[in-house]
């Protein structure tokens, strides 16, 4: 009897233990593939065949099994977003991870330790932003079986990436002229905000603007309109969102109701009902929604700038669409900005008691002996770390007024501090008590110049950011840019500490980080190795704007047996090098320039020459040295053959020179560029210049003026991305008109 007993305990132990431990296998085939969304075609990366590629489900508890077969003629990469994954399998080439060779497969295997939404993407270049993306739903074991759907958004354009991210590096306005957002200086005059205008550009900032790309169209499980009849009246769904886009938000609405959060990230959250909800790029959101007795009902999805949406339908019947939201006023925002910094400016010049010896609590101060403020180890038993972070509270409010246009004042929009945590899973780590290592992180940049950074550090020329196991680690973020950033910390879960306590301030992998704006959180150090932290809009990433925070004494395989493939993925954040350059040919002469730019660094060929072979050719090698990139010392040459006051044969002789240059540019108030330098004959000339002055949406004024009594007024007009009508009057080459190619 005793022995049967023991059989059949053993059997039940034994069948759990087989269940528990159940392997789910997945392949996924990596392949080139043509797409046409608008009525063009264009390449793309597709998985097993689709874009976005299939949803991968597993159950908490199971182990994962994903074979990863690259098909394309080049490298790729995937990396498990939001995943608690071992680190060789986090998926950074060259960082965690071997790149996956054109032809080989990779294999990943890991223990399912979590439940919840979560994505899968490239981390390889811009793969990202052609297709190369996918869902992943992590079942709790024993959950509720209710009807649910995964709703996965992408942004597509027609450019080639590539090329997208250097017509952003290149300042070329031609994405605010699609979507109507360039901030004129004759719109500011007709709309009353001409002095807000001057004071914008006074303040050295650029025209306002929610995104960086006029994208092509966006994208809702790869169609622009997804019809779901299936579901019925009094249906109650899951809808797993996930933002797999590679640099916009998105609004959500749903025209039969309320919708209620339940999970942020993949973590369960208190429920909380909204109408309205922002989704940052990399978020992904649980909600609830149930389907009105009759008609078809939209969740609508519309891009932040308010450039396009693409909607789901749930049900069948007459349709009832969900409310356009209205366009975007700049101007507004332009006024509210700065009447936000004047009294910002206000309060933190007024402002200069330390504050010492407070508990943190959200958005509050610590005090914490035995750590140097700057610095990411503990190096001083003496000096205190003192965090003056400004209260933001109502900071937050604010700017969520500037992102959201005008709508119903009854709305409930959702906000971080509207997010507790609940259902706690003892598998998810978690900080507790008070931090161990404190970590400052100012998001940095130059929007006249695209360069996103840390500190004033792009990736490839800072330091790793050391920490411990076993640390309580908060990190202090502060935003000086007027961007939004979506920051991704990879391998762990994070407090993100807002209106609520610690224990009760949501888990999240990925938070927004405001313009002007300051957060916290924590996180428990409670793995090993390299772990990358970066901005998920795309094209700030591969400018610069990332970390890498390691785990002291430990190192990833891929950086011990090779080295270079790091100093590739540093390199791949932060050092790539741009051309562009225009060419006006009107008809006094040839007005053009071309620059090669890097991060520091810009290497410029300017030149004018008429059609009777006089000419000027100025080349210039300069570096930015201070943390704004506004100052610059170059070196250069100036060649020319102009006419003089001497006669021969009856008529003026040219004469040709060839002359060294140093000096110095800085950009003023006004984006105005002043250079002084000096030649090789000891000759002084301190000039003044500025482009793309603009005057209507399409209308561009620019002029130069300098001590040698030298001076250009040109006015272009842009008819296409590449080509423009030009006219100018230079003081060598008198007046003409023309066309520009810009390049």
């Amino acid at each position: 009897m005793q022995r049967k007993i023991f059989l059949i305990c053993f059997g039940i132990w034994f069948s759990q233990s087989v269940i528990s431990q159940r392997v789910t296998t997945y392949d996924l085939y990596v392949t080139d593939t043509v797409v046409n969304y608008t009525g063009k075609n264009r390449h793309a990366i597709a998985i097993n065949g689709h874009i976005p590629g299939p949803t991968i489900e597993l159950t908490e508890g199971d182990t994962a099994l994903i074979r990863v077969h690259n098909q394309m003629q080049v490298t790729t990469s995937i990396h498990w977003h939001g995943i608690l994954i071992p680190n060789q399998y986090d998926g950074v080439p060259g960082l965690t991870t071997f790149p996956i060779e054109a032809g080989k497969m990779l294999t990943v295997k890991f223990p399912v330790r979590q439940n919840g939404t979560y994505w899968y993407h490239s981390h390889t270049m811009t793969q990202e932003q052609i297709g190369l993306t996918g869902s992943i739903v992590i079942h709790a074991r024993n959950e509720s079986k209710i009807p649910e759907h995964v709703i996965i958004l992408n942004d597509w354009t027609n450019t080639k990436p590539a090329e997208v991210w250097r017509l952003l590096k290149r300042q070329t306005d031609w994405f605010a002229i699609q979507k109507n957002s360039v901030q004129s200086y004759g719109e500011a005059l007709a709309k009353g905000y001409f002095v807000d205008k001057i004071k914008q550009e006074w303040n050295r900032m650029p025209a306002m603007d929610i995104s960086d790309v006029k994208y092509s169209t966006f994208l809702l499980n790869g169609t622009i309109d997804l019809k779901l009849p299936d579901f019925k009246p009094g249906d109650r769904i899951k809808l797993r969102i996930i933002n797999a886009s590679s640099s916009s938000y998105f609004w959500l609405q749903f025209s039969g109701g309320k919708m209620q959060v339940v999970a942020a990230d993949g973590q369960d959250v208190i429920p909380v009902d909204v109408d309205k909800f922002l989704i940052a790029t990399a978020e992904t959101y649980d909600v609830m929604i149930k389907i009105p007795a009759d008609g078809r009902y939209e969740l609508r999805a519309t891009s932040q700038d308010i450039s396009g949406h693409v909607s789901a339908w749930f049900g069948e019947g007459r349709p009832v669409p969900a409310a356009d939201i209205p366009k975007i006023d700049y101007f507004r925002i332009m006024h509210r900005m700065n009447t936000m910094m004047s009294s910002m400016n206000m309060e933190m010049g007024a402002s200069k008691m330390p504050l010492k010896n407070i508990e943190l609590k959200g958005d509050t101060v610590i005090e914490m002996p035995g750590m140097e403020m700057g610095t990411n180890d503990m190096n001083s038993k003496n000096d205190t770390m003192q965090i003056h972070p400004m209260d933001m509270g109502s900071m937050k409010m604010k700017m969520y007024g500037f992102e959201f246009p005008p709508g119903n004042g009854n709305d409930t929009v959702l906000s971080y501090n509207m997010l507790k945590a609940a259902n706690d899973d003892p598998s998810i780590p978690r900080p507790s008590g008070k931090p161990d290592r404190l970590v400052e992180l100012t998001a940095t940049g130059n929007m006249f110049r695209y360069v996103w950074s840390f500190n004033n550090l792009v990736l490839s020329d800072a330091d790793k950011i050391l920490i411990k196991k076993r640390e309580h680690v908060r990190v202090i973020f502060h935003n000086n840019t007027m961007m939004e950033h979506p920051l991704h910390l990879h391998g762990h879960f994070f407090r993100l500490l807002n209106s609520t306590t610690l224990d009760e301030a949501p888990l999240k992998h990925t938070f927004n980080l405001l313009p002007m704006a300051t957060d916290t959180i924590d996180f428990a150090a409670d793995e090993e190795k390299d772990w990358f932290f970066h901005c998920h809009t795309l094209y700030h990433m591969l400018s610069g704007m990332a970390k890498v925070f390691h785990y002291d004494n430990t190192l990833p395989e891929v950086q011990r047996e090779k080295p270079a493939l790091y100093k590739d993925f540093l390199n791949e954040h932060g050092k790539h090098v741009f051309l562009w350059g225009s060419m006006a040919i009107q008809s006094q002469g040839n007005f053009g320039n071309v620059t090669l730019a890097g991060t520091k660094w810009e290497l410029n060929e300017a030149w004018k020459w008429n059609w009777k072979q006089l000419y000027e050719s100025e080349t210039m090698l300069r570096r930015f040295l201070d943390k704004r990139q506004y100052l610059s010392v170059f070196i250069g040459a100036d060649n020319r053959r102009e006419k003089t006051d001497q006669i021969k044969n009856g008529l003026p002789v040219d004469e040709s020179t060839n002359l060294g240059t140093v000096g110095l540019t800085y950009f003023l108030p006004l984006l105005i560029t002043a250079e002084g330098r000096v030649d090789t004959k000891g000759h002084f000339r301190l000039q003044l210049s500025r482009q793309d002055f603009a005057i209507t949406k399409r209308a561009r004024f620019n002029f130069s003026w300098n001590t040698d009594k030298q001076y250009s007024v040109g006015l272009g007009y842009v008819v296409f991305r590449n080509v423009a009508i030009s006219g100018n009057y230079d003081s060598d080459y008198g007046w003409g008109a023309g066309i520009s190619l810009i390049y």
